[in-house]
């Protein structure tokens, strides 16, 4: 334990945490991992900077992700265990804690800067399954990233497994949980939440280099905007590059608008996929939402679809995977 931990008090702790050691902090609060001496488990406790405590802006984000991961119950989907403002104003959110290593930095280790097709399909499709739910509840996470898709070494659940290719590239193991949605856009019609959790008409949220175009120029944006950040991600994870050359960061919104991607087959000289990953990747960052998947469930069926050899014929659909968890 680390002895230089801070303790914590308010009601909704219930005196049940205790602060383990510091993880590390980020632009807006630091996170803690504590032990929870009444289910017996450890959990992530994230709490707001001091600084910002009485940035209204900031405990709305904060209050957003809480109350958005509440209503989310996919395996593939971080659980959030309570939340609220502790006795010195900041606000704490309790999480899920996860062990592993997010997709940037799983990619980053490797040589080459990418992965394999056959180990690339099955983390995004298991993304694509968790933002399904999310979505079809009123909520689009808006900063979807290789950051933001954690991957934790242990077996799938059962209804969470996936098919594996023959050449073996696929790991069973690797279990991708959705994290960090600060950034939803959460509709009070679909879920019943008040406007304090709304984020402003026009404003862009999310990383520059993998949101979507109408997020971009600060349009309304749907489902199809996290479809379009898949589909991102999965360009990067197999090509180890962008679909667009950029000189800066703050090119990429113009990219984004007006120019079609690389062609994946392209974008590494003597790289290249099967024309059904192809095809599966480049139709979810097309331009026009209404030309992209029509849910995020269907781009996670077209990506197993699209594994090469499979030794069994990848199942489809809600159903098939309802039907697999409840027998």
């Amino acid at each position: 334990m680390d002895r230089t931990a801070p303790r914590f008090s308010a009601p909704f702790l219930d005196e049940r945490y205790v602060i383990e050691a510091h993880l590390g902090s980020g632009g807006t609060g630091a996170v803690y991992r504590a032990f929870d001496h009444k289910q017996l488990r450890e959990v992530a406790i994230k709490v707001l900077h001091p600084r910002f405590a009485q940035r209204g802006d900031l405990l709305a984000r904060l209050r957003r992700e809480a109350r958005a991961l509440e209503h989310l119950t996919h395996p593939n989907t971080v659980r959030v265990f309570g939340s609220g403002t502790l006795d010195d104003g900041r606000f704490a959110i309790v999480l899920e804690y996860l062990r592993g290593q997010n997709m940037h930095w799983i990619r980053a280790a490797t040589p080459d800067r990418r992965l394999p097709v056959g180990r690339v399909l099955p983390m995004v499709a298991q993304a694509c399954f968790a933002l399904h739910e999310a979505h079809t509840l009123g909520i689009v996470h808006r900063d979807i990233k290789p950051e933001n898709l954690f991957v934790e070494n242990r077996d799938r659940p059962s209804e969470t497994r996936l098919s594996a290719p023959s050449d073996g590239a696929t790991r069973a193991s690797d279990f991708v949980r959705v994290i960090d949605f600060g950034c939803a856009r959460v509709s009070s019609r679909e879920i019943g939440l008040a406007s304090e959790f709304h984020t402003h008409a026009g404003a862009v949220l999310g990383t520059l280099a993998f949101v979507s175009p109408e997020q971009d120029s600060g349009k309304p944006v749907t489902a199809a905007s996290d479809i379009y950040s898949l589909g991102v991600v999965a360009y990067e994870m197999l090509s180890g590059l962008l679909p667009f050359s950029a000189r800066s960061p703050l090119a990429f919104p113009e990219l984004h608008a007006t120019q079609a991607p690389i062609p994946l087959d392209a974008r590494v000289p003597g790289l290249s996929f099967p024309k059904a990953v192809v095809a599966t990747v480049h139709r979810a960052l097309a331009k026009r939402p209404e030309d992209r998947f029509a849910t995020a469930e269907d781009f996670g069926d077209a990506l197993l679809a699209a594994l090469p050899h499979p030794t069994e014929a990848p199942e489809t659909g809600l159903f098939a995977r309802l039907s697999k968890l409840f027998g």
